[in-house]
């Protein structure tokens, strides 16, 4: 009978040296991650409860009898807004009147005309800032932040160069929202509520 091989016992490990280390997501130079751990449950269900929402309605043909339409709306494409400034947001939005053509290839140069970042963990509240920084910038007219923790959107609305404020609501409200106003969002369904 041939020998068992016998088992060593192993040397203690240390707990750090012992974690498999993840890549590090790639960033842009000024520090905005284009993608980080990936999404929790409640930022896919809400980036995905919100395009459903708009596209019903915006991503078609302007003058649809059943929705305004005029937009082309896109999840997760990568912008290429400034020299190696390349960004992905939840949502991006062109209004055909603009850009004809659906946006094609990856990353996509035009502009858009309204961009979504959806944050579900307090560490994304740095990256929202920045992008806000970078797309107020590149003139992107609105840009708004969904904060799943909180459950708020805030939209904001490009006024001259910068900025401002335009709304701000909770998962209880319904929001009339630009440049997407003629419809009305029931905040809660973006939330699981």
């Amino acid at each position: 009978m041939p020998a068992r091989p016998r088992l060593l016992a192993a040397e203690p490990l240390d707990p750090i040296e012992a974690i498999e280390p993840r890549p590090v997501p790639p960033a842009t130079p000024s520090g905005i991650w284009l993608n980080d751990t990936g999404p929790t449950a409640e930022h896919s269900d809400a980036r995905l409860g919100l395009a459903a929402a708009l596209r019903q309605h915006f991503h078609r043909p302007e003058g649809s009898p059943a929705a305004p339409g005029g937009w082309w709306i896109l999840g997760q494409v990568e912008l290429d807004l400034e020299d190696d400034e390349i960004v992905r947001p939840d949502l991006a939005g062109w209004r055909r009147e603009r850009v004809p053509e659906r946006p094609q290839g990856s990353p996509l140069g035009a502009r858009p005309d309204w961009v979504c970042h959806v944050i579900a963990r307090s560490s994304a509240y740095q990256d929202a800032a920045q992008r806000l920084q970078l797309f107020q910038r590149n003139g992107v007219p609105f840009y708004w932040v969904v904060d799943v923790e909180r459950g708020i959107l805030t939209s904001h609305r490009l006024v001259g160069r910068s900025y401002a404020l335009a709304i701000q609501a909770t998962r209880w409200q319904f929001v009339r929202a630009e440049p997407f106003d003629a419809i009305e969002i029931r905040l809660g369904a973006l939330f699981g509520d």
